[in-house]
């Protein structure tokens, strides 16, 4: 049952980010008329208001220094460590430790509280706050009280809110070394520290594209709340819906494998219309969706053509050439010869267009 909830938990997410207008795959088309944004004239099915000079609120990334921590000692705690006896505890390391923790008032032992030879890596947010950060700068075969406050929220109505000591000695130290992070392969990176800071800069950099991409949705929703649109071409929705109904096959096969317990695409279509509050059957769904998707595209399209904003077959090429690893192709030439081209295209325009909307827009308190 628990498989079956974390799987559940996971499928919700990707279903919902399968629901978004942008980046939605398609599969080769049969050469219908105005399959592709190629063979439609926007202005036929969008009438545009106004794109640019437009203002949308998205509250900047927050600095998480514990979030970025645990992001970093999640990766590190992976790798093979070796004995540490030069020095104290530091963030990253996994220390054995004894621990008794007492009330602070009383001088009671409480239940749960006690453990010996626990391997705790430091950084994690495994234990309460505080905990780990006391445990940071221990010497091997120190003893020391750390004092804390559970917090008011715990799970437990005994010990939310109180105070506590914890008796805590560390008997020895582990940590990743350099030979660890040299058996990773990354080009650039042999040591420890190096390995730390690519992981730091992984983590921002990810924070900082889920901002973006906060950003890019809602200047995309302005301006689809100040066009008009007509009703999408037939062979375009229709791609897109078959599109839809592909991708969700694939997760529930993918997902039915990795959890040996079996979802179809009623499942995952289920979920999605679910957590969309979608009152509809599953077709109507699907279709709300290709019509989402095609409009954003027809919009998209519109504002290329206004702007000049075209893909050349060098910039189609160079993408693929980045998507190569991730294409399942073992060179350019296959797939080239493989891939639907023109779907490629679609998506590599409407990411030119929407870095055009993103330069020709603001964001509140971005200062950009």
């Amino acid at each position: 049952m628990k498989n079956r909830l974390g799987a559940v938990a996971v499928l919700t997410g990707l279903v919902m980010a399968l629901s978004a207008c942008s980046g939605i795959p398609s599969i080769p088309g049969v050469g219908n008329p105005e399959e592709y944004l190629k063979d439609i004239d926007p202005s036929k099915y969008v009438k545009l208001g106004d794109y640019t000079g437009l203002s949308v609120d998205v509250p900047a990334p927050s600095s998480d220094a514990a979030a970025e921590d645990s992001y970093v000692t999640g990766y590190l705690k992976t790798l093979a460590g070796t004995p540490v006896n030069d020095r104290p505890a530091k963030l990253g390391d996994t220390a054995n430790i004894d621990f008794a923790g007492r009330m602070a008032d009383t001088d009671q032992a409480f239940n749960g509280g006690t453990a010996q030879g626990y391997d705790l890596v430091l950084g994690s947010g495994t234990f309460i706050p505080g905990f780990e950060d006391g445990v940071v700068g221990m010497t091997i075969g120190e003893e020391k009280d750390i004092p804390l406050t559970f917090p008011e929220t715990y799970g437990s109505v005994e010990l939310a809110g109180k105070d506590v000591i914890f008796a805590v000695k560390l008997n020895g130290l582990t940590a990743p070394g350099d030979s660890s992070v040299q058996a990773l392969g990354i080009a650039g990176i042999s040591t420890i520290d190096q390995y730390t800071d690519y992981l730091r800069k992984q983590y921002n950099d990810r924070v900082n594209e889920e901002y973006r991409q906060k950003v890019e949705e809602a200047i995309r929703d302005k301006i689809e709340s100040n066009a008009v649109f007509q009703t999408p071409p037939t062979a375009f929705l229709e791609r897109l819906k078959e599109s839809y109904r592909e991708q969700i096959e694939i997760l529930a096969d993918a997902y039915s494998n990795a959890y040996g317990q079996a979802f179809t695409v009623s499942d995952l279509l289920n979920l999605a219309m679910s957590n969309a509050k979608f009152s509809g059957d599953e077709e109507a769904y699907v279709e709300s969706n290709a019509i989402q998707t095609a409009n954003a595209y027809l919009m998209m399209a519109a504002i290329a053509r206004e702007q000049g904003i075209s893909v050349s077959d060098a910039e189609l090429r160079t993408e693929m050439e980045n998507n190569l690893d991730s294409s399942g192709y073992a060179t350019i030439e296959e797939y080239e010869a493989a891939a639907d081209l023109e779907q490629i295209r679609e998506q590599v325009l409407y990411d030119k267009v929407m870095d055009y909307l993103y330069q020709n827009n603001k964001v509140s308190g971005e200062g950009k």
